[in-house]
């Protein structure tokens, strides 16, 4: 299942933003830095003092993490030329 799992994420080629509670009991920063190295293109953005449910204990914190990054994403659509 893990060898699935490592070439399906492989194959993602857009943008990608991993959210991790600096107390979580789940993700890890070896298991981060494992998948930042499949998906070249992803950021990161740790949460202090939150565990696993990073939306339930810092909400305010991963909502500016995604409004951020979903406002960089429009920032560099609007300035790239489209097709």
């Amino acid at each position: 299942m893990f060898a699935r799992m490592t070439a399906a994420v492989r194959n993602i080629r857009i943008p990608v933003l991993i959210i991790s509670g600096s107390r979580s009991e789940v993700v890890h920063d070896e298991g981060v830095a494992q998948l930042r190295q499949l998906i070249p293109q992803a950021q990161y953005f740790q949460v202090s003092g939150a565990t696993h449910m990073v939306a339930g204990d810092e909400n305010d914190a991963f909502n500016g993490a995604v409004s951020g990054f979903v406002r960089d994403l429009t920032a560099k659509r609007s300035t790239t030329p489209h097709e």
